[in-house]
């Protein structure tokens, strides 16, 4: 049985620390390719923490996120996600983990009194087609994506910060949002 938990850190002590436990594992795997973005600092200011699960084993792990620099009620999710014990980082396929841990930060997210919109985001192009096509016919899970590159951090002059997003919620707070 695959299963994912979402949870506002510092309410559930035990999955704090399970998350905790593999977040320092990976930051400390100095041959994982991303380890530097798993610092106990990026982690401090997320909205929640995902786990999903397999037969009740941990196998991936993210977060959700908001920032000041994106439009109210945008958050980010599958962010800082990784999958436990590997260390490959680019995605050949949709598993119903990934899948799993999706549809919870999705329904955590849009409880939210605040939600508007939702997004996924990586530091690379052209994966926003492949993403959208796997979890549409292999989930129903609905994404859209559009031409614009998106301010995702705070540094305008980094090339990295300008992202393409694929998204769920009202497409018209995109207009509101830093893009080129």
């Amino acid at each position: 049985m695959i299963y994912a938990k979402t949870w506002v850190p510092g309410t559930d002590t035990s999955l704090d620390n399970l998350f905790e436990e593999f977040r320092e594992k990976i930051y400390r795997d100095q041959q994982h390719p991303l380890w530097s973005n798993y610092t106990k600092e990026h982690f401090k200011t997320c909205s929640a923490l995902t786990i999903s699960f397999e037969n009740d084993i941990p196998i991936f792990c993210s977060s959700i996120l908001e920032r000041k620099i994106w439009p109210h009620g945008v958050f980010r999710i599958m962010n800082r996600y990784w999958r436990i014990g590997n260390e490959h980082v680019f995605l050949k396929t949709i598993s119903q983990g990934s899948a799993e841990m999706t549809r919870s930060q999705l329904e955590w997210t849009k409880k939210q009194p605040h939600f508007q919109l939702v997004f996924i985001s990586r530091q690379y192009d052209h994966w926003q087609q492949f993403v959208i096509n796997q979890f549409d016919k292999k989930y129903q899970i609905k994404f859209n994506s559009d031409n614009y590159k998106y301010l995702t951090c705070d540094n305008k002059e980094d090339d990295s910060c300008w992202q393409k997003i694929i998204y769920q919620g009202d497409y018209n707070v995109l207009n509101l949002w830093t893009r080129k």
